[in-house]
């Protein structure tokens, strides 16, 4: 009878260990979805030092945009060059010089090269881009690691999405967005379990932003105690052949 009871309680131990459990409410994103009924406001980036931009000239002729763009004036592939936004915000253009495009949106710094360059060049287009516009995305995720993009408009849902969604484990209503602004760096929280993500200041992200997915309890107690169950299912194999072996004799 005690042998029997022994063996009841391993195997109820056993699978204490192995079971978990979670609440839907956990897991599934906008559980207020019905009530989802606001404006986003869309958060335009702003040229930070340390940026890279990539400055491109256009004209009728392309000989008279080869020095701004440095490149022969015999080329038809016309892409600009990139450039190092530098400690004091600003990018050495040639012809141009130094530029300060410092807290300026893509669209403001195209309109105020383009204006220097109407000096030179009449109907003259400039293009400003972002070339390492990314993010870094952490965590509970499938695909975890650093996202560059050719857009400048991605949301955290974009994010997470580029990430491969998150792992069953991952703690939705929590996740942190790290943002360094100009050396300020500020910390966000948003709950992807509810419609109020879309009011977040974070909704849309900026360059160099860090999102990061954390592992339930769950998961952090499997983390941590992985060699103590590997143990403990050593010795609770032990103790049931033990028994099996007690039993027959």
């Amino acid at each position: 009878m005690k042998l029997k009871s022994l063996h009841l309680f391993l195997c109820c131990f056993s699978a204490l260990i192995i079971t978990s459990c979670a609440k839907r409410e956990d897991v599934v994103y906008f559980n207020d979805a019905e009530k989802i009924n606001t404006i986003v406001e869309e958060v335009t980036p702003r040229i930070q030092k340390n940026d890279k931009i990539r400055v491109s000239v256009y004209a009728t002729d392309p000989a008279t945009t080869a020095p701004f763009n440095q490149q022969s004036s015999s080329s038809n592939d016309i892409e600009g060059k990139t450039y190092l936004v530098d400690e004091n915000g600003e990018i050495d253009l040639p012809i141009l010089g130094k530029v300060n495009v410092k807290g300026l949106t893509r669209v403001e710094a195209q309109k105020l090269i383009q204006d220097k360059v109407a000096i030179y060049i009449r109907n003259a287009t400039v293009t400003v881009s972002f070339v390492d516009f990314k993010i870094t995305i952490l965590g509970e995720v499938n695909s975890p690691g650093t996202k560059t993009l050719t857009s400048e408009k991605v949301s955290i849902i974009d994010a997470i999405g580029l990430a491969g969604d998150l792992k069953i484990n991952g703690v939705r209503n929590n996740i942190m967005v790290i943002r360094n602004t100009e050396g300020q760096v500020e910390s966000h929280r948003v709950d992807l379990t509810s419609s109020t993500i879309f009011n977040s200041p974070v909704y849309y992200l900026a360059q160099n932003d860090v999102v990061y997915v954390e592992p339930n309890k769950s998961a952090i107690q499997n983390s941590s105690s992985t060699r103590t169950i590997t143990i403990a299912a050593s010795i609770i194999g032990l103790v049931l052949s033990i028994t099996t072996i007690i039993t027959r004799l």
